[in-house]
């Protein structure tokens, strides 16, 4: 009922452009996970407290969720001024426009980008939990989809939206921690997006997917094409990682129903040595958005699909 009612509240504030006051509703709920002895939970509910109150303009910087994130959940001091300048910096842009529906009026972005500008406070991001997957946000996610396909007029600007979205996407999971812009030891290549799996317990999604997944994002007006998804499946063959996620807002070359172009070599490549690559296209994340899956379940389905093809149903 609480997360119905966070999600109910960025829904209102979506459609009418307005300010809507959340920290209530996940202080609450961190206190509950708290309770539980979910430290991972608790400290991510904590966290978007702390953003919607600098979002909201708290008269003090923040109140119970800043105290219950230094006291309890093991955030150092420089971490939260660094956390608190993120939102800072997220406040002014929306009060430069007015826009409080723009990805950035979200306090789910606030912990995008602070997970993105510092990888080192994973252990407060990609902490254990006994939840299976933190719950989606829609009108966030929905808000991302919108600036994805505006595009703010540069290349460079869609695929940095796109890589915010596959972030936020990939946090939802419980010890998963993405690390943005990796660069090889000779920059001879680059990865959007580096996922590691931190979970110190036995953790059956490592085990299908490993304990790294490489992302690309490519939000191009046409499909991807074989040469773009031939470099990404070499350089998960360099990096050794068995799992990879291509997002591509317009597809890839080939169809579902037909081995040629991007998505033969796709196959070929799991046939020689076992790697899988899936791809994330805009239609798939529209399903995401209106929760006819999971993204945990979404990626081992599409997975599956890669080593055994599509179930059968009968009706």
């Amino acid at each position: 009922m609480l997360i119905n009612a966070w999600n109910e509240f960025g829904k209102i504030q979506r459609e009418e452009g307005r300010r809507i006051y959340h920290a209530g509703i996940s202080m609450y709920l961190s206190r509950m996970y708290l309770g539980l002895n979910d430290t991972g939970a608790a400290t991510r509910w904590a966290l978007l407290t702390q953003a919607d109150d600098i979002l909201g303009q708290h008269s003090k910087g923040g109140g119970a969720g800043s105290k219950m994130l230094l006291t309890i959940l093991g955030m150092a001091e420089d971490e939260l001024s660094d956390f608190n300048s993120v939102a800072s910096d997220n406040l002014n842009r929306v009060l430069k426009g007015g826009d409080w529906c723009k990805p950035e009026a979200f306090a789910e972005d606030v912990i995008v980008r602070f997970a993105l500008s510092r990888p080192e406070a994973s252990h407060l991001l990609a902490a254990n939990s006994a939840v299976s997957e933190y719950p989606l946000s829609s009108p966030y996610l929905a808000s991302l989809l919108h600036a994805v396909d505006s595009g703010f007029g540069t290349t460079k600007g869609k695929g940095d939206l796109l890589e915010d979205l596959a972030t936020y996407l990939f946090l939802l999971i419980p010890s998963f921690s993405p690390r943005r812009n990796v660069k090889d030891i000779f920059d001879t290549f680059e990865t959007d997006i580096v996922v590691r799996n931190l979970s110190t317990s036995a953790d059956p999604l490592a085990e299908i997917l490993g304990r790294h997944i490489l992302v690309e994002c490519k939000n191009w007006k046409d499909p991807v094409g074989v040469s773009d998804v031939g470099y990404f499946l070499y350089r998960m063959r360099l990096t050794h990682v068995a799992f990879g996620v291509i997002f591509a807002a317009n597809d890839i070359t080939g169809s579902s129903t037909e081995e040629k172009a991007a998505r033969s070599i796709i196959r070929k490549a799991f046939h020689e040595d076992g790697s899988i690559c899936v791809i994330i296209n805009k239609s798939d994340l529209e399903d995401l958005q209106s929760k006819s899956s999971s993204f945990k379940s979404f990626l081992l389905e599409k997975a599956e699909q890669v080593r055994f093809g599509k179930a059968l149903y009968s009706s």
